[in-house]
């Protein structure tokens, strides 16, 4: 059974930080950093303009998520690498929107559940992860039990932060990219993410924080908490559209604007994403009763679409697993590889003392 590696830290900031660093860099931060940047290579050579995006960078998130760039910046010092660099690594599909640089990176298929929200075992969303098959030995668990602000579980690449997770109030957030026209110097959603779970003791809470930091591109947030408010934030790096899900219905999203505010802001990159949400919409209409794991496992697994897509080398955009949250267990279900062909496995928030 393929699993999650897990690093769980504890402490205030600075130990956090520390611990978190040295242990991303043991895993292999750096082969990532190498490939991102052989990636920017490929069409972009001008050192000296990416050295003052770099720059920026690390200046907007000191001022709006310092826990970020102190992460980063501890992985820097080690590896000789500016913190700036790493934060614009760490949520990677901003930064070539903001290079203008067309490449199907990231292809996910999500959706939200807002029915049965009284059970201990409510599925409040989940979502597929596409992104080059390279990074499926290069993902990891990380558990930050902090001295100060909410404790987090999130699934994030070797670089920190957070794609996707869940904090001890129950509030998770998920992201789907989606291609925006317009773009700015700003936070890569791994930041925003790993922000917005430290500071939410609910989802309205996350969706003002999401909503007011400095964006760099653009992606929908799913936002759910324990107590069954659900949302879905479409964002560029200027506009914003939140919907609330009502109570007993559901929602799903690809990578293509679904409010009509947003469509005149992002561009339809992705081949399949309307079929994708045509086909999730019509398998979670027929599901009356409470959704299960194995469903949600099975309806990751389509390859018709594909929901489920394999890829054999490196370069080639494929599934490299599937994540739904449980907010009430404050908890994460995961599985590592391909949906249809792996187990999934619960990572929970809380420690075992």
């Amino acid at each position: 059974m393929k699993t999650y590696d897990i690093i769980t830290v504890a402490g205030n900031i600075k130990e956090i930080t520390h611990k978190i660093s040295s242990e991303l860099i043991k895993y292999g931060a750096k082969y990532i950093i190498n490939f991102r940047r052989k990636t920017i290579r490929k069409y972009m050579d001008d050192n000296i303009k990416l050295k003052k995006m770099f720059d920026e960078i690390e200046k907007i998130a000191k001022e709006n998520c310092y826990e970020c760039w102190l992460e980063s910046k501890q992985i820097g010092e080690k590896l000789q690498i500016p913190p700036g660099e790493i934060i614009a690594y760490s949520g990677f599909s901003d930064f070539i929107d903001l290079l203008r640089i067309n490449l199907i990176e990231e292809e996910c298929t999500a959706f939200i559940w807002c029915k049965n929200l009284t059970s201990l075992d409510w599925i409040g969303c989940g979502q597929t992860w596409d992104i080059k098959k390279f990074y499926e030995n290069h993902t990891i668990f990380i558990r930050r039990l902090p001295t100060e602000g909410y404790k987090t579980l999130v699934l994030t690449t070797l670089l920190g932060h957070a794609y996707f997770g869940i904090n001890e109030n129950g509030v998770a957030i998920m992201i789907q990219n989606l291609r925006s026209k317009d773009v700015a110097l700003g936070l890569p959603f791994s930041s925003i993410v790993y922000k917005a779970l430290i500071m939410s003791s609910t989802s309205k809470e996350a969706i003002s924080i999401i909503k007011n930091l400095p964006r760099m591109s653009g992606h929908n947030y799913i936002v759910v908490d324990s107590s069954g408010a659900c949302f879905s934030l479409e964002a560029t790096a200027n506009h914003v559209s939140v919907l609330k899900i009502p109570k007993d219905s559901f929602y799903v999203h690809t990578n293509h604007s679904i409010s009509s505010e947003l469509s005149g802001y992002t561009i339809d990159y992705s081949e399949t994403s309307f079929q994708r949400w045509m086909f999730l919409q019509e398998k979670l209409k027929n599901i009356n009763s409470m959704l299960k794991d194995e469903e949600v496992k099975m309806l990751f697994s389509d390859h018709s679409v594909p929901i489920c897509r394999h890829g054999f080398y490196d370069d080639d955009t494929t599934t490299i697993g599937a994540i739904w949250m449980k907010p009430k267990k404050k908890s994460i279900t995961a599985i590592k590889g391909y949906p249809c062909s792996n187990s999934y496995r619960e990572y929970k928030l809380e420690v075992k003392k």
